[in-house]
């Protein structure tokens, strides 16, 4: 497979994880959301992002994660995403 001027499969076959990552569809968003009980806070725009405070929308969300127990949220700014608890 070719692109970005280098063949991709050798590229990721000398890529080595760091730690698993877990991701979410941003189809599956409102589905997870609705399971947590924190759709209609999503809906009426009450989520919020824990490093900036910008308003999480479908198009800006970034990341969700617990923190003493309690459900965060992060925007997808990059400046944000470098916040994120490491674990």
């Amino acid at each position: 497979m070719e692109g970005f001027g280098f063949k991709l499969n050798n590229f990721y076959t000398k890529m080595k994880p760091k730690k698993d990552l877990e991701a979410i569809h941003k189809h599956d968003l409102r589905d997870m959301l609705k399971n947590l009980s924190l759709l209609e806070d999503f809906d009426n725009q009450k989520i919020k992002c824990q490093f900036c405070n910008d308003i999480i929308q479908e198009g800006n969300f970034g990341a969700i994660y617990t923190q003493d127990k309690k459900i965060m949220f992060s925007c997808s700014k990059l400046e944000c995403l470098n916040k994120l608890p490491k674990k």
